[in-house]
C-alpha cells in the first residue's frame, strides 16, 4: 500500500494537464479539530518539556471521556 503512496504523485502533472487543476479542498475542518484536540489540552499541562507530551495526551483522552458521558446522559 505505502508504494501506491509514492506512486501517484508520479501522475499529478500529466493528470493537470489532461484535467485541469485539481479541486480546492479547506483545511478548516481539520484545523478546527486540531485547536480543540491539541491546543486546548495543551493550556492544561505544566509546559516542562520532559512532561508535556504524557500530560498532553492523559489531557485529551480526560476530554473524551468526559465527552463521551455527557453524550450518553
Amino acid at each position: 500500500m505505502a508504494h501506491l503512496k509514492f506512486h501517484l504523485p508520479n501522475h499529478l502533472v500529466d493528470d493537470i494537464l489532461k484535467f485541469g487543476t485539481p479541486a480546492n479542498v479547506s483545511g478548516a475542518p481539520g484545523e478546527t479539530r486540531h485547536k480543540s484536540a491539541v491546543k486546548d489540552p495543551a493550556v492544561n499541562t505544566q509546559k516542562i518539556l520532559q512532561f508535556f507530551e504524557i500530560q498532553l495526551a492523559k489531557n485529551y483522552i480526560d476530554n473524551l471521556a468526559i465527552d463521551q458521558a455527557f453524550a450518553h446522559q
